[in-house]
C-alpha cells in the first residue's frame, strides 16, 4: 500500500498574519522564511497525529481489492471520488459508487462493496486505487495553536547552538504534544 498526494488544496492552516503576530514580527524580510515555517510545521502535525490537517486530494494504491471491506489508511476522508484499478487486458476500469458504500466518518474510514470487489485485477503491484479528498473542513484551535508554537519554535531555534564549547538541540516544548495527543491515530 502507497499513498500519494495529488494536490494540495486550500489554505494553510494557520496564516501569514497568524504566526507573524505569534512571532510578534512586523517587517516582511522574512515572510518566505515564515511561510515555509507554516508547512513544516504542518507536515509535523500530520506526522504526529497521523491525519491529514491540511486539505488535499490524496490518492490510495493498493495491489488488489479485499474480499469485501476496503479499509483506507488516511483519515478524515471529506469525500472519496473514485475508485478504480487496472484490468487483466491493461484497461482502466472505473467502479461506478452505486456499487458500494462510503463510510468516510469512521477510524478507519471504509468502502464496502455491495456485491463484491472486481477479481480480474492485475498481478501487477499498485494497480487498484482509491482517489480522496482528505483533511478537515475546520481545524480545531489546539491544532492551530500547536502550529503557531511549533513555528515560534522553529523560528527561535534555526539551528543547533553552540553554547561553551557543546552543541546542543532544543528539544520541542511539551505543550506541543499535549496539544496534538488528542489527535493521535492509533494503528494495529
Amino acid at each position: 500500500m502507497d499513498i500519494k498526494i495529488i494536490e494540495e488544496i486550500g489554505p494553510d492552516i494557520v496564516t501569514l498574519d497568524e504566526v507573524k503576530g505569534h512571532l510578534r514580527v512586523e517587517h516582511t524580510d522574512e515572510d518566505a522564511y515564515i511561510t515555509y515555517l507554516i508547512k513544516v510545521a504542518t507536515e509535523y502535525c500530520e506526522n504526529f497525529t497521523g491525519r491529514y490537517i491540511k486539505q488535499k486530494t490524496v490518492e490510495v494504491i493498493l495491489d488488489t481489492f479485499p474480499s469485501k471491506v476496503l479499509k483506507l489508511p488516511i483519515t478524515p476522508i471529506l469525500e472519496i471520488n473514485k475508485v478504480y484499478y487496472t484490468n487483466l487486458n491493461g484497461e482502466e476500469v472505473y467502479i461506478e459508487p452505486l456499487n458500494y458504500v462510503k463510510i468516510p466518518e469512521t477510524e478507519p474510514p471504509l468502502i464496502v462493496h455491495k456485491d463484491r470487489w472486481p477479481k480480474d485485477v492485475t498481478d501487477i503491484p499498485g494497480k487498484v486505487r482509491v482517489e480522496v479528498k482528505a483533511g478537515y473542513l475546520e481545524v480545531s484551535h489546539s491544532i492551530k495553536q500547536a502550529t503557531l508554537l511549533l513555528c515560534g519554535h522553529f523560528y527561535e531555534n534555526r539551528e543547533i547552538v553552540n553554547s561553551r564549547n557543546r552543541w546542543e538541540l532544543k528539544a520541542l516544548p511539551f505543550s506541543i504534544s499535549a496539544l496534538l495527543y488528542p489527535y493521535k491515530v492509533y494503528r494495529l
